[in-house]
């Protein structure tokens, strides 16, 4: 796995700063990882460096891969539920999972929440705030009410 020397977290397309400046050498980004996909995972193949790598977790969809060909960059898509469709690897996925616990519990991985919480009754509110991009992080549907 890759080091990361610089990280930029951004919810909408990268703006003209980051886009100009891309990396600390201006060459483009070594490895890109994208968790977000639809036009950011287009911004990740304007900000890729020639021959690098852009990774995806999020690659259901239609792109234009004409700018990741024109820079001989890889792209390389990673479907996290194999182990549960497929019943492939899964005590490998535990290890994962455990391993990412640790970090959690350890506070090394901290979730960007948004500020506003929904109640299940809300939805359809929490889908309208996600679907034009105005979620600042991952929305939160509290389902306490649901009786067990």
């Amino acid at each position: 796995m890759w080091p990361a020397t610089q990280s930029i977290a951004f919810d909408t397309p990268p703006g003209p700063a980051i886009s100009a400046t891309r990396s600390y050498d201006g060459g483009g980004f070594d490895v890109i990882f994208d968790t977000v996909g639809g036009s950011l995972l287009d911004a990740a193949s304007q900000m890729i460096r020639p021959a690098g790598d852009v990774i995806t977790v999020v690659g259901a969809a239609t792109h234009n891969l004409a700018p990741l060909y024109l820079r001989g960059a890889n792209l390389h898509t990673v479907l996290v539920l194999i182990p549960i469709m497929f019943g492939q690897d899964r005590e490998a996925q535990g290890l994962n999972l455990d391993a990412i616990r640790r970090l959690v519990d350890d506070g090394q991985i901290k979730p960007l929440l948004d500020p506003q919480r929904f109640s299940l009754a809300q939805v359809a509110d929490a889908h309208h705030k996600l679907e034009p991009g105005q979620a600042a992080g991952k929305l939160v549907i509290d389902v306490s009410e649901i009786e067990a």
